[in-house]
């Protein structure tokens, strides 16, 4: 779906978070020294791509967004986080003619829903825990703790399994790169904004 990330980046988040095209953010380190995982990563998908948009909904039977059932975008309730969700939802009835409805809740009945998997679409998000690529990646094997999406894929279970027991760096930074391209075809997620790479 089409979100216009600059715009959150310069008006919305003041220019502190750059766009998010892919899951782990800029700052993660790859494998030589001074390199980034996502510089080396690269982009999944072009930002505010209307017309790629337009045409993977015509292709699922829904020319200009017509006959797309309405769904629900939940969020923890803050000004600052309804600002940003009215912004993605005026995007998606502008550009694609789809409707969203907006839903904020207490931090508790939002984790509650988060967790039951009681949503349509759930605006969350999470910060490094250490300084890996894999502290972003992990939150999403089948079973995982955090993996509140229903999404599960053999194949990225088996690569982050394999990245763990992997003593060659180079050859386990590509595994991780390669756990991170399945993600980013299945698509469970959907990024915004690059989550800040700080450790909590």
């Amino acid at each position: 779906m089409v979100i216009r990330r600059p715009r959150f980046e310069v008006s919305l988040t003041k220019g502190e978070q750059p766009p998010a095209m892919a899951l782990v953010p800029y700052g993660m380190p790859d494998v030589l020294p001074g390199s980034d995982f996502r510089k080396v990563g690269g982009s999944y998908f072009k930002d505010n791509d209307i017309a790629t948009a337009k045409a993977l909904l015509a292709q699922a039977g829904y020319p200009n967004g017509k006959g797309f059932p309405t769904f629900t975008l939940g969020f923890i309730t803050s000004d600052a986080r309804r600002t940003i969700a009215e912004a993605i939802q005026q995007m998606w009835k502008k550009n694609l003619g789809i409707t969203c409805t907006l839903k904020n809740e207490e931090r508790g009945a939002y984790l509650n829903d988060w967790a039951s998997i009681n949503y349509d679409v759930m605006w969350t998000g999470n910060n490094a825990d250490y300084m890996d690529p894999n502290t972003f990646l992990e939150v999403f094997v089948t079973g995982g703790g955090q993996n509140n999406t229903g999404w599960s894929n053999k194949s990225y279970d088996a690569l982050i399994a394999k990245a763990k027991v992997t003593t060659d760096p180079k050859a386990r930074m590509a595994t991780l790169h390669a756990a991170e391209k399945i993600i980013m075809t299945d698509m469970p997620i959907l990024r915004s904004i690059s989550t800040q790479t700080r450790c909590s």
